[in-house]
């Protein structure tokens, strides 16, 4: 499978809490975010991984480059300042849909979680290939903005909203499985001037294409300088226990 890292951001929020670096370099547990995301990618079977940052981390491609351990795994960095996170990732598509038209996995830089949980998350992908998408969600929110996620008894999504609905727990957790008809609906937002993902997701379902959520456990969002510390003690198993996983 072909992977995607959107790391174009500015980390603004981080940058107001003080953290001085960019946001991919963030260590949490001894370990970059974009290593991080690397290392799992290359353990689920990525053939590549392509990775989009603004022009002022020219650093973070310079880190990425002299990681070990990326022999058989060709890493393509593209540089471009972008207005959001939808131009980023129809950026970012664009470079990896010639190369498999297939499947594709596109990741912010933002969210860390269980690897155990990733891993079951691509296989649940692989096994339904009437699936269009397939979006990691989450019932902890933390999010500033956290765009809510609401879903049928079978987990098929309905709707991507930004107020909560009781009953409806779920918020995405910025990770996306794609087949080739969701990018092909990312070229028709284009033109229609869409500039957030969540309004290209909504994109999708009003295209009438088959979205499901896969529910990967508690994700933490690297907004803030406190959300570090969360993301190291969900690593270390001191938040809640394994929480259940998959498409219900």
């Amino acid at each position: 499978m072909v992977y995607g890292i959107i790391a174009a951001g500015a980390g603004s929020r981080l940058r107001a809490d003080g953290f001085q670096g960019f946001k991919p370099m963030v260590q949490i547990a001894g370990e970059a975010l974009i290593q991080r995301l690397i290392r799992i990618f290359q353990a689920n079977n990525a053939t590549s991984i392509y990775i989009i940052l603004n022009n002022a981390e020219i650093e973070v491609g310079q880190f990425i480059e002299s990681l070990p351990n990326l022999a058989g795994t060709p890493i393509k960095i593209l540089y471009k300042d972008t207005p959001s996170s939808f131009h980023s990732f129809y950026a970012l598509a664009n470079k990896m849909a010639p190369e498999d038209q297939s499947a594709v996995c596109i990741s912010t830089i933002d969210p860390v979680f269980r690897e155990e949980a990733f891993k079951g998350y691509i296989d649940a992908f692989k096994q339904q290939k009437e699936l269009d998408g397939l979006m990691a969600v989450t019932s902890y929110v933390e999010d500033d903005k956290p765009l809510h996620v609401y879903i049928d008894p079978d987990f098929k999504i309905t709707k991507f909203a930004s107020d909560p609905l009781p009953g409806q727990p779920w918020i995405s957790g910025g990770i996306y499985l794609f087949r080739n008809k969701a990018l092909q609906v990312a070229e028709t937002a284009m033109q229609a001037q869409v500039s957030k993902m969540r309004n290209y997701q909504q994109a999708l379902l009003n295209a009438g294409l088959n979205l499901k959520a896969y529910d990967l456990g508690r994700i933490i969002d690297i907004d803030h300088v406190s959300d570090i510390a969360l993301a190291k003690a969900l690593l270390e198993n001191n938040l809640a226990k394994r929480e259940g996983f998959g498409i219900k």
